[in-house]
């Protein structure tokens, strides 16, 4: 009878030092598993913004995409709730949407001065300078733009540089010269800054247009409430 002859220690070594192995690399990739599925670290996309117009969107690490990126963010966003917007670059709150009425200048401060919105009762109506914080698209007519017109500057050679931009191009629905998150008509919109030395004439903005001007206070206009510093 033949007997079975037993493998030498160095041959059952081997073999079990390329068993462990196996079983060590099937672990690890185990462990691992597949590679995450979606974009490219760093690539980049176009995407819509608010606007309409085309912004970049890039690829994070972890292969999700990042926000849109578009011209103006981070300084133009108005965060609203409850019919009321927050414009972050000047801490005002404006209203959403106007009543959709006209004015005189005196009836729509004191429109303003009575409205609530958003259990709030601290509403008013604009000085120029808030009112212009509003322009968007139009730079001669931003706050750092040419126009004399402000706060400081109330006087009627001060409009002479505040002739503003193409009618119905801004970035607002319609081409209004305001942020897309706003409602309303394009037209003028009081603010309760008087021409200097006048009880009779004060200032408005034409968000058609983005022009910067004045003009009688019993003529009628809209007006957009604020309340904020």
């Amino acid at each position: 009878m033949r007997r079975r002859r037993t493998p030498p220690l160095t041959t059952l070594v081997a073999v079990a030092a390329l068993a462990w192995l196996v079983c060590a690399c099937v672990g690890t990739v185990s462990d691992h598993g597949p590679d995450p599925e979606g974009c490219e670290a760093y690539s980049t996309r176009d995407c819509e913004c608010a606007s309409g117009e085309t912004g970049s969107q890039q690829c994070r690490t972890d292969r999700t995409w990042g926000d849109c990126e578009c011209e103006g963010n981070g300084k133009h966003d108005l965060l609203c709730a409850s019919g009321a917007c927050e414009d972050s670059s000047s801490g005002l709150f404006w209203q959403q949407s106007p009543s959709g009425q006209v004015f005189s200048w005196a009836e729509a401060r004191y429109y303003c001065d009575e409205l609530v919105l958003g259990a709030r009762e601290d509403w008013r109506m604009p000085g120029l300078d808030d009112l212009r914080t509003l322009i968007r698209g139009c730079p001669g007519s931003e706050p750092a733009g040419g126009c004399s017109a402000s706060g400081s500057c109330l006087e009627p050679r001060c409009a002479e540089s505040c002739l503003g931009c193409t009618w119905n191009e801004g970035p607002g629905e319609g081409g209004c010269y305001w942020p897309p998150e706003l409602k309303g008509n394009c037209w003028s919109y009081w603010s309760v800054s008087l021409l200097t030395g006048s009880v009779t004439d004060a200032w408005h903005v034409v968000f058609d247009n983005a022009k910067v001007e004045y003009k009688a206070t019993d003529d009628l206009n809209q007006v957009r409430c604020i309340r904020g510093p």
